[in-house]
C-alpha cells in the first residue's frame, strides 16, 4: 500500500535533510560543531524533557556524529602535510576511546539536569575561548 506524502511531511524531511547537511558542513569546516547543532535538532525532534529523552537526545547524536568525524578526520588526513599523523595522535587516540566508553556508561547515572548544565557550560567555555584567541 502507496501511503502519499503531505505537504508538511515532505517540508519537515526537507528541513531535516538541510539541517543534517549543516551539521556536516560544520563539523569538516571546523573540525567540531556538528554535534552541538545535532543535539539542538534531536531535542527538537523529540521534545521529551525526561531523563531517557535527554539521554536519547544525547546518545543519538554520538550515533550521528560518529560517521560524520570519522569521514572528515579521513578526509583531513588526505589534505595539507599540515595534519597530524595517526602515531602523533596515538597518545590521544586510546585514552579518547577510553573517556568515550566511560562517558557511554555514565550517561544513564547522570541526573539529566547536570548533564545539560556541563553540555551548555562546555559550549560556553568554548565559544569564549575562541572568541579570546
Amino acid at each position: 500500500m502507496y501511503i502519499k506524502p503531505t505537504h508538511e511531511s515532505k517540508k519537515k524531511l526537507m528541513m531535516l535533510v538541510l539541517l543534517g547537511a549543516a551539521a556536516g558542513f560544520i563539523n569538516g569546516l571546523l573540525g567540531a560543531g556538528g554535534g552541538i547543532l545535532l543535539v539542538w535538532v534531536f531535542s527538537l525532534r523529540n521534545p521529551d524533557d525526561s531523563p531517557e529523552g535527554v539521554r536519547n537526545t544525547f546518545a543519538s547524536t554520538l550515533a550521528a556524529i560518529l560517521p560524520i568525524t570519522a569521514l572528515s578526520a579521513f578526509l583531513y588526513s588526505l589534505g595539507e602535510s599540515g595534519t597530524p599523523s595517526i602515531s602523533e595522535l596515538s597518545p590521544l587516540i586510546l585514552p579518547a576511546i577510553a573517556g568515550g566508553a566511560i562517558g557511554a556508561f555514565l550517561l544513564h547515572r547522570i541526573n539529566t539536569t547536570f548533564l545539560k548544565k556541563i553540555f551548555a557550560l562546555l559550549i560556553l567555555y568554548s565559544g569564549i575561548s575562541m572568541v579570546l584567541r
